[in-house]
């Protein structure tokens, strides 16, 4: 089990990809967002998890 707190997106809701970074997005926002890695896109707020936590 991932210790990552997800985006609450599914997979069948990507809808794109950001300009700027190249991950998948929703809605312009990144498809991954893990609330305890630091951000590395400021464009759709990919943050990878990084098992910080």
């Amino acid at each position: 089990m991932s210790c990552c707190a997800p985006s609450g997106y599914t997979v069948d809701e990507v809808d794109g990809i950001c300009p700027y970074c190249g991950e998948n997005t929703v809605c312009e926002e990144a498809f991954e967002q893990c609330s305890y890695s630091p951000v590395e896109c400021k464009v759709c707020g990919w943050a990878p998890c990084d098992q910080s936590c």
